[in-house]
């Protein structure tokens, strides 16, 4: 078992689960448990009429509702401090107590109570805290900590390490077979990625291998190709192409661009397994044509191939495509919104309809850019619409890093 100071935060984990962290943020971090502690056996002397104990759970005053516990369980409820009448305090300055639990310390478990004000950056008491924790029979030494990933949800901040994957729903770390159970047992999967991420490609490959070991008459549908190149993705999928004549006929580095090799492990998996492949994408010169002059001033044979029904009513995603358009307007020709939110929601609905014309029923995952999956109201949302079948989104996330918790129903923390 860790538990090491990082900053402001406890890191707290096992070998046997994830590491999360837990912010020093004035609320105390409690455990319940069946049996009584030394601290409670003895606050219980003396005390006339006092029952013996008989392995009914008896809550030491200074707990609150469950909070977290050192094997990474985290329940989102705020905790609230006890009646101040009914805390022990033997000098008026015990504000924070380690209390190992005798039923679990054998399992590396202790009980952390924090009292609100070792809030204060220049309390001693906090120092005290770690060299007590530090100093406890069974746990690690002290060490700097390693960065983690930020997952926020209204005041509550969750922080993991790399290599970990949260359930964003329970607040929680998840095991990649536990992972891989849910994400088989629904109809389209999206896989983010930042497209220059090594890591976040390793993510893709993982889950690719281990889907399709559970559903392997799976399809894949790609972001990376439009869909006018179908017909060389048919003959990659059965192995009539070797990798430099696919990258020549799919004019790779003239659309794409990024380095074939980041995709190498992906499409040859899905060669060598023949695995079905589908161009999602619209071609690439339609939405900056759109993001400068409109959809109204395309010419024909551009307009021909937008999708069936393009939305642009959807105030979330208008309020995340303003904040790109923030960072773009200066550029020549980009100063209107209203040209680049159409843009991309054509781009957008072009590519949720190519996976709705191509889902047949078998799992179909779908490997695209995060910011088209992010809160769902790119893709995920808009083939839900064409499809009503179940979906699930898993987005890769670098450590460093700062997101809402409810980005996606999976998170991937990855190294950058």
């Amino acid at each position: 078992m860790v538990c090491r100071p990082f900053g402001r935060w406890l890191r707290m984990g096992s070998p046997a689960a994830s590491p999360f962290y837990v912010r020093l943020s004035g609320f105390f971090i409690c455990r319940t448990s069946s049996h009584q502690t030394p601290v409670e056996q003895a606050g219980n002397k003396g005390e006339k009429g006092a029952k013996a104990h008989s392995g009914k759970s008896q809550r030491h005053p200074y707990e609150s509702r469950l909070i977290g516990d050192l094997q990474g369980d985290v329940e989102s409820a705020e905790c609230e401090e006890e009646d101040k009448n009914h805390r022990k305090r033997a000098d008026g300055a015990d504000d924070i107590r380690i209390i190992p639990r005798h039923d679990d310390f054998s399992k590396n478990r202790i009980l952390i109570m924090l009292h609100e004000k070792i809030l204060s950056p220049f309390n001693n008491k906090i120092k005290s805290l770690f060299v007590l924790i530090c100093l406890l029979p069974g746990l690690s030494g002290c060490a700097t900590s390693p960065p983690v990933l930020t997952l926020v949800q209204n005041d509550i901040s969750l922080f993991f390490e790399a290599d970990v994957i949260v359930d964003a729903e329970q607040k929680k770390p998840l095991a990649f077979g536990d992972l891989l159970d849910q994400l088989a047992s629904v109809d389209i999967v999206y896989v983010g990625e930042r497209h220059t991420s090594s890591a976040h490609h390793a993510v893709q490959m993982r889950i690719l291998e281990g889907l399709h070991q559970i559903r392997p008459d799976m399809v894949v549908g790609m972001e990376m190709f439009d869909r006018t190149y179908q017909p060389i993705l048919d003959q990659w999928s059965v192995g009539s192409l070797d990798p430099q004549d696919f990258i020549e006929k799919v004019h790779w580095y003239a659309n794409w661009k990024f380095d074939f090799a980041l995709y190498h492990d992906l499409l040859d998996y899905i060669q060598r397994h023949k695995i079905q492949l589908f161009a999602l994408n619209i071609p690439p010169h339609i939405p900056p044509r759109i993001a400068v002059g409109g959809i109204d001033n395309l010419l024909p044979a551009d307009s021909r191939l937008l999708p069936d029904n393009i939305n642009t009513s959807d105030v979330r995603h208008r309020a995340y495509v303003e904040k790109i358009h923030a960072m773009h307007h200066s550029l020549p020709g980009r100063g209107h919104f209203e040209y680049f939110y159409a843009a991309q929601c054509v781009w957008e609905d072009a590519m949720a309809q190519a996976v709705a014309e191509n889902f047949s029923g078998r799992l179909m995952v779908v490997f695209i850019g995060t910011g088209h999956i992010l809160h769902k109201f790119g893709v995920p949302d808009r083939a839900y619409a064409r499809t009503n079948v179940l979906f699930k989104t898993v987005v890769p996330a670098d450590t460093g890093t700062r997101l809402d918790l409810d980005v996606g129903d999976f998170i991937w923390v990855t190294a950058p």
